[in-house]
């Protein structure tokens, strides 16, 4: 992805090994005002410019940062983690309602051809304050349309079938935070906690789940209340949330499933 390069002053603030990736300008603050969107990487050692490609063309997955700046003065306001081990297609900006220009979302494409995923950056309080990471997978048998609409709202229509053959889909609306599947009841989790700052705290700890999900308990009946856990995904079929469960114990974190509505 080539973009218009980003400020000197913008790129001097990129962790060590950074690569700059793109720069581009949106009407993302108050009134419309154009704000600077700044997206790097910092790749394995020896990783030149022109070595990143659509697809995995990186030795190790990555940290890419999606950083939003004020021009005037250049400031950064906020930034977004997520892993990735490839370049993505150009950015583009969409809105939760966009007759009201209300509730940005930036949307990252990454993959090659049917096989990639989506990365959305979206701001729920506005670009101004911290952003939600979100991830959409899709693949021959699994298809998302990104564009749909629902009553004038933005939503996303995912379609797949599993190894035998069934058909799903998901609706995915947002909440006043992210975008949910209202049919997703089986929440995969991970470690749980008293406090939120625990939690928070085992997630920058593991930077590689920055777009897993923070919940508090009570908010939804099937879970134990009092609690903060961490969701790494919502699913609808149980068996699927328990074979993912599994499958983070045998990665060495404390996974499991439930029922959470």
């Amino acid at each position: 992805m080539r973009q218009e390069s980003a400020p000197g002053a913008v790129r001097k603030t990129m962790k060590s090994g950074g690569l700059s990736l793109s720069w581009q300008q949106f009407p993302l603050g108050p009134n419309g005002a154009p704000l600077g969107v700044h997206l790097y990487c910092v790749p394995p050692p020896g990783t030149k410019r022109d070595d990143l490609g659509p697809g995995t063309t990186l030795k190790a997955s990555s940290p890419f940062f999606c950083e939003i700046w004020s021009l005037a003065p250049l400031q950064k306001l906020s930034s977004a983690l997520f892993y990735e081990d490839g370049d993505t297609r150009p950015l583009t900006l969409a809105w939760v309602d966009e007759s009201r220009k209300s509730v940005p979302v930036l949307k990252f494409r990454f993959g090659v051809g049917d096989v990639g995923e989506w990365r959305l950056v979206l701001f729920p309080q506005g670009a101004l304050k911290p952003p939600v990471v979100q991830s959409f997978t899709f693949a021959e048998n699994s298809l998302i349309d990104m564009d749909e609409k629902e009553n004038g709202k933005l939503v996303f229509k995912e379609s797949w079938t599993n190894d035998a053959n069934k058909e799903f889909t998901a609706l995915y609306r947002f909440n006043g935070e992210r975008f949910v599947d209202d049919k997703a009841i089986w929440f995969v989790l991970g470690p749980t906690t008293k406090t939120r700052a625990e939690v928070e705290a085992w997630l920058t700890k593991n930077p590689h789940h920055a777009t897993a999900e923070l919940i508090e308990t009570r908010k939804f009946p099937g879970l134990k209340p009092g609690l903060w856990a961490v969701v790494f995904e919502r699913c609808q079929d149980r068996a699927y949330a328990e074979a993912q469960a599994k499958v983070l114990i045998k990665s060495g974190i404390s996974g499991y499933s439930k029922k959470a509505k």
